[in-house]
């Protein structure tokens, strides 16, 4: 039997596998029904998921842009302050190492043999100075730690010491060691001092030598030390001097001890000096025979007379050491014998010597 349904145009009966009505002549395929719904558009592609962290890396890109120039300026700030505290604590070591209280705290561990014995020789300075010195003309106040070794141990050497009248009164002044016990470098030096003169002693100088309590001494041109008295006295203008130069061997000019005299006496005949007196020879210095060569003589200086009193000692194939003694000659004769007796008789070569 065959099936039937309704035309959907004019709703007349027609064959169900009908592709055309019989009565109203419309195709039933090709044209689509009045009303009909279409079908529903496929769905979309599913969007793959994300992992938390491809989320950030999408968002971050931003973030970074926005914050990249002030981080640069944070860690240049950051290195300028680091570079700043840098300098200045090495300024401030260096003003520490440049007082004559560090180098007279150094003096008497150098001059105290329990401490050198328990160090051993020779003897070094580490470059973690700390402490603090205060100076206002005459006064002051300094408290120092300075690190020390030698061959044997190390040690640290503390100092407490009050400026007055331009003198260090040290109401501390001891070598800390490994174990905890200390070292009063006070009470050891004090036997080796005579009294009224202090010692001065310098690694960087090779030499020990005494000079009278209340003078002063300065470095100057990095290879000299002058002593003196006090300001506002006749002894201000009274000169110890000691000076170091460098033989042909150790990258100096002077090859002989004739060649610095012959310059030395070139400078007092410069300044309308004149040559007194002249002594050369071999004497012991610092328990060792050494070549020396002395004379004396006067320049002029500042409209007056000075005299003048040279010895060149050659300490070996590297150095040689000048000392000098220079006074207006009013006041020359009376101090000769302090220099010669007390302050360049007590002159000795030390095997510290680091330059």
């Amino acid at each position: 039997m065959d099936e039937y349904k309704k035309c959907p145009y004019c709703s007349e009966q027609i064959l169900a596998d009908a592709k055309k009505c019989r009565y109203c002549q419309s195709m039933l395929e090709e044209e689509p029904v009045s009303g009909a719904v279409s079908p529903p558009p496929p769905p979309p592609l599913p969007t793959p998921l994300k992992s938390e962290s491809a989320v950030k890396e999408k968002k971050e890109p931003g973030q970074k842009k926005r914050w990249k120039l002030p981080v640069i300026i944070v860690s240049v700030v950051l290195a300028l302050i680091i570079i700043l505290a840098i300098i200045a604590v090495s300024a401030g070591r260096s003003v520490l190492r440049s007082s004559p209280v560090y180098t007279e705290t150094l003096n008497f561990l150098y001059a105290n043999p329990e401490a050198v014995a328990y160090l051993g020789e020779p003897l070094e300075l580490g470059k973690g100075v700390n402490g603090t010195i205060s100076t206002s003309g005459d006064t002051g106040e300094a408290d120092l730690e300075i690190p020390v070794s030698g061959s044997l141990n190390k040690g640290t050497v503390s100092a407490q010491a009050t400026l007055a009248d331009g003198l260090w009164n040290y109401s501390l002044l001891d070598l800390l060691k490994d174990d905890g016990s200390r070292v009063n470098l006070l009470a050891g030096s004090a036997m080796d001092v005579p009294e009224g003169m202090q010692l001065f002693s310098d690694s960087g100088y090779g030499f020990s030598m005494f000079f009278p309590e209340g003078w002063s001494y300065q470095f100057y041109s990095d290879n000299g030390v002058i002593f003196f008295g006090p300001e506002g006295t006749v002894e201000y203008d009274v000169e110890v001097v000691v000076e170091l130069y460098l033989t042909d061997q150790a990258g100096g000019v002077y090859s002989s001890i004739d060649d610095i005299v012959t310059d030395l006496q070139a400078s007092v005949t410069s300044m309308s000096g004149v040559i007194s007196t002249e002594d050369r020879g071999r004497d012991l210095f610092s328990g060792v025979q050494r070549e020396y060569y002395t004379f004396s003589g006067s320049f002029q200086r500042d409209g007056s007379r000075w005299g003048s009193a040279v010895i060149t000692i050659e300490r070996d194939e590297r150095l040689f050491y000048v000392l000098y003694y220079n006074a207006p000659e009013e006041i020359y004769p009376d101090y000769i014998d302090l220099v010669f007796d007390q302050i360049l008789s007590s002159f000795e070569f030390t095997d510290d010597l680091n330059f």
